[in-house]
């Protein structure tokens, strides 16, 4: 999943990478065959341990969020040039001794992913977190490991893997930003689902709606969701 996007003047952005070993980097060119690294990009945030990840703003579910950033989508508002890149983000990679699993305290899979926006207002060269946008019904946590007092949770055998690993769709006809997400759910494998939000909103926190029973109707946080493309993942 490679970002890209045009500002104003229709030069071509993109952010590779993940904030962990290498970081995310930002590229500018006129077309993809001639992109050139411009360097690693700056957070005006905190990322890894819970409680000081993401300046301690929570994940929907009310877990403490934490870990790091995958640069999965971006939207450049051509008003302003004001960059909107949506993230994805794991419990289980980057939170050092927070990182959690199903399982307990530990890096690695299964965790659980939830979507996110950073912004920037420099062509990309720093960014703040803007909150979470799209995240799934089901808690992430389970009843054999319950992070921070929580109480409740998935069942291990059954358990959905959170919305991650998603795709941007500009739709220019209906100025909507669609968003493409997975997720895996264990006894029923990997599905695509899909949500949106209109360009007016640029897909801040609170702008998006999940397709579910054939219409935009739930919200992109915790809200209920029908699949869009069934036995798939990683659109």
């Amino acid at each position: 999943m490679i970002p890209l996007g045009r500002d104003s003047r229709g030069r071509l952005w993109s952010l590779l990478g993940h904030s962990g070993v290498g970081g995310i980097t930002l590229w500018q060119g006129s077309s993809v065959d001639d992109l050139q690294k411009i360097g690693p990009i700056r957070y005006h945030f905190n990322l890894g341990e819970a409680g000081y990840a993401f300046n301690g703003i929570a994940y929907p579910e009310g877990v403490r969020s934490r870990g790091g950033v995958w640069a999965m989508g971006l939207w450049i508002d051509h008003k302003d040039d004001t960059f909107y890149c949506y993230i994805h983000n794991e419990t289980g990679w980057g939170a050092g001794a927070t990182s959690y699993t199903a399982f307990g305290y530990q890096e690695g899979e299964p965790d659980f992913r939830h979507l996110g926006l950073m912004v920037s207002r420099d062509y990309g060269r720093s960014w703040d977190f803007a909150g979470w946008i799209v995240t799934s019904p089901e808690p992430c946590w389970t009843t054999a490991f319950q992070p921070e007092g929580m109480t409740g949770g998935q069942e291990p055998d059954t358990r959905c893997l959170g919305a991650g690993d998603m795709t941007l769709f500009v739709n220019e006809q209906d100025e909507y930003l669609y968003i493409y997400f997975t997720k895996t759910c264990l006894g029923s494998g990997s599905a695509i689902y899909c949500a949106r939000a209109p360009f007016a909103s640029n897909g801040v926190p609170g702008a998006w709606t999940k397709y579910y029973n054939g219409a935009f109707s739930e919200p992109g946080n915790m809200g209920q969701e029908s699949p869009v493309c069934l036995n798939a993942c990683e659109p």
